[in-house]
């Protein structure tokens, strides 16, 4: 978690957190991931979280498959803990946003609790240079037939 002082909801924070948790797993000898979202553009499904993706496979040799959701049917296991978190937040004053990383921590009252990492503005990562410094065509396919991402699923 971060707060907005610290950094948005784009690509590059998304980016940063998955490439984290890959980090974490691989060194408890994970080797392969499949992650599920939603089709949102500007932090699931762009050129830089595949950037990212190609990065973390390369470096830490891991396989990755990235499924996204229909259109339609996204909700999935973080709406649930989003629910979980608003419930423990219902009748609660919130003061300063580091009560939000508390309440967070706290708000799962059974087995495994919620682990919440304090992330600042220094701790993101840029991927956009990965695809920049790369001669890979974004529009075409190998079939050199446009590409139409938004019909992808």
């Amino acid at each position: 978690m971060w707060t907005e002082t610290e950094g948005n909801r784009g690509s590059n924070e998304i980016g940063t957190c998955l490439l984290k948790f890959i980090e974490l797993l691989k060194d408890r000898g994970v080797e392969e991931f499949i992650f599920y979202s939603d089709n949102c553009g500007g932090q699931n499904r762009n050129i830089y979280i595949y950037s990212m993706w190609e990065y973390a496979a390369s470096i830490y040799k891991v396989t990755i498959i990235h499924r996204l959701f229909e259109k339609g049917h996204t909700q999935n296991e973080g709406d649930s803990m989003h629910a979980t978190i608003e419930c423990a937040k219902k009748g609660k004053i919130i003061y300063v946003p580091s009560q939000w990383m508390t309440l967070v921590r706290c708000a799962k009252l059974k087995k495994n609790l919620y682990v919440v990492y304090e992330l600042s503005n220094e701790d993101f990562l840029n991927f956009k240079p990965l695809f920049k410094n790369k001669r890979l065509n974004w529009k075409l396919s190998t079939k050199k037939e446009i590409i139409k991402w938004n019909n992808i699923i």
